[in-house]
């Protein structure tokens, strides 16, 4: 009766009981399943139409702190449990420098009834060690190593890039694993190519480098030529950064590794820190010329000084200290250089040195990208196609406003040059002329005189010599005063002047007297020009003042060069001493020697 009593109470306690115990059960799968579904891979398929695809959205990553893990190790469940998404580390996972050992882990599957070729790009050139693990479907694992540590020849595709050629069976899905590990930047831009797509790009770009490298090796040579055609090292010191520049770049793109030095993969690995040691002090030396004379800052200039012997010695110090402070420390040299430059070139500009402003726009735009990629590198800015080229960019424009800045310092250097012949030669005919009466003075006489006697006697031509001095000239600035006496010289000046050829050279001697050179005229043709010069002075009427005017006369001496005269002034004392008779013989007169 009790038994019978109770039962259906028992019963509809232990329904609710399973009740409960299947909803909890459900509801825990369901966020297991959910659990799963959240962190399971996603597979890249790939059909005919399938070009190029960038592998970042469906790549898993795992950090290896340790560096040791091995494959088996990541096959287990602990170490697949450990894998997050790509997205997680940015556009090109991008780990800036790290001591871990990176595990990148997708799956692509061939959905296709057609065997299919295809590859895997991993497009940083300067990863030390790359091994791809591809596992099929039947558990055999397949694996292929790369790195820029191992011989160029070993490459699978000879590309400046990681290839990993992949072949997929009709309907086949490959998992696979790449262990990556650098002292360098861990940046690891993933790309999957058919390989018609593939050789499409590397002919677009073999073909811009081609073009790009060609650009900079002639503006190399160009600046070689005006080297040696000027001697001026600011185009030697030029070349020398441009140089070490285009095989930075160069590496950095891996072109230096496939075409320059395949069979060194040391070197390959310690290039980058060696060039920009090279290029800091390019830099300095190509700065300090560039500005000559004009660096007045003796702080900025010391700065730029140090930052240049530090480059110096550091490019050869950086094959023996590790790679990653090699890297580090070179990059920011590189940056307080360029900072330097700047202000170096602004103090410059402000001095009037026109050209230092666009060379100062050139290094601003160099600071600007390596700022930059440097930033990237570091981690401290996302990683994108714009934060990875910045620096390519930025020095590509460096290059080409400092060729314009180059030919803008030519400019005024000639133009500074010419200014400075023109005030040489207008120094020198000053030096060279009489002011008052703006004929040649004594020195360029005596200077003058010899060549002609000389050059006369050596080609057997003729040369005469007319001197002339005003008759009476104290009694007359005595009588007129000095400024009347001055008249009289500046006008027997100029008929002097109009009465000679061109090529004879008239000089003021000295106070009233002057001299007149004439080659290739025998004594002859000097007396007639020497009489020409007296009677049109003698005919001459001077104004004193409004009330009174005067003239003047003058008497002149001429002698003929003769194979007895040793030098010039035995010429010029015998046209002396013609004169002297002349003013003896009563003045106003002409006596040949």
């Amino acid at each position: 009766m009790i038994d019978h009593i109770f039962r259906p109470a028992a019963s509809t306690t232990t329904v609710a009981s399973l009740s409960k115990v299947m909803i909890f059960s459900t509801t825990f799968a369901f966020l297991l399943f959910a659990h799963f579904v959240a962190h399971a891979e996603k597979i890249l398929s790939l059909d005919a139409k399938s070009n190029v695809i960038r592998l970042e959205p469906f790549i898993d990553v795992y950090k290896d702190t340790t560096g040791g893990a091995t494959i088996a190790e990541i096959l287990s469940h602990d170490g697949a449990a450990s894998f997050s998404p790509a997205a997680n580390h940015g556009y090109e996972l991008h780990f800036g420098y790290t001591d871990s050992a990176i595990w990148l882990r997708f799956r692509i599957k061939n959905d296709t009834q057609v065997r299919l070729p295809w590859l895997l790009e991993l497009a940083n050139p300067l990863l030390e060690d790359a091994t791809l693990y591809a596992i099929r479907e039947t558990g055999e694992i397949e694996t292929t190593h790369a790195g820029v540590l191992e011989p160029f020849s070993r490459r699978l595709v000879n590309n400046r890039n990681f290839i990993f050629p992949q072949t997929f069976d009709p309907g086949e899905t490959k998992q696979f694993f790449v262990r990556v590990f650098t002292h360098g930047a861990a940046f690891m831009p993933f790309n999957v190519y058919s390989p018609e797509a593939f050789q499409a790009r590397e002919q677009n770009a073999m073909f811009f480098w081609g073009i790009y490298n060609g650009l900079i090796l002639a503006i190399i040579l160009f600046n070689l030529w005006l080297y040696f055609s000027t001697k001026d090292r600011v185009f030697l010191y030029y070349i020398l950064w441009i140089t070490a520049y285009m095989l930075v770049k160069a590496t950095l793109n891996g072109l230096s590794y496939q075409f320059i030095w395949p069979n060194f993969p040391w070197w390959q690995n310690k290039a980058i820190s060696f060039l920009m040691g090279l290029a800091v002090l390019g830099m300095g030396l190509f700065t300090e010329k560039f500005m000559d004379g004009f660096i007045r800052s003796p702080v900025w200039g010391r700065i730029l000084k140090f930052c240049t012997v530090i480059g110096g010695i550091f490019a050869p110090a950086s094959l023996l200290l590790p790679k990653q402070f090699g890297l580090k420390f070179s990059a920011t040299l590189s940056q307080v250089v360029v900072a330097s430059i700047l202000v170096v070139s602004y103090q410059c500009y402000r001095r009037g040195f026109r050209p230092a402003g666009l060379f100062g726009i050139a290094w601003a735009s160099l600071l600007v990208g390596l700022s930059i990629g440097i930033s990237s590198t570091w981690g401290w800015l996302p990683s994108n196609l714009f934060t990875r080229y910045c620096y390519q960019v930025g020095s590509t424009i460096a290059v080409l406003l400092l060729s314009l800045a180059l030919t803008d310092r030519i400019r005024v250097i000639t133009e500074e040059h010419r200014l400075l012949q023109e005030n040489t030669r207008r120094l020198q005919e000053l030096s060279f002329t009489d002011a008052l009466t703006c004929l040649f003075n004594k020195r360029h006489l005596e200077e003058h005189l010899p060549r002609a006697v000389s050059s006369a006697q050596s080609n057997g031509t003729s040369l005469s010599l007319l001197v002339l001095d005003v008759d009476d000239f104290k009694h007359y600035n005595d009588t007129y005063g000095h400024a009347a006496g001055d008249q009289v010289l500046r006008e027997l000046a100029g008929i002097i002047r109009t009465c000679l050829r061109k090529g004879d050279v008239p000089c003021r001697f000295g106070g009233e007297e002057f001299v007149a050179v004439l080659p290739g005229s025998n004594l002859e043709g000097a007396a007639e020009v020497g009489e020409r010069i007296r009677t049109r002075f003698a005919s001459q009427s001077f104004k004193v003042d409004e009330k009174r005017t005067s003239s003047a006369t003058v008497s002149v001496g001429a002698a003929q060069l003769l194979f007895s005269d040793k030098n010039w002034q035995s010429l010029f004392t015998r046209a002396d001493e013609a004169l002297y008779r002349a003013k003896a013989d009563g003045k106003n007169r002409l006596e040949p020697s």
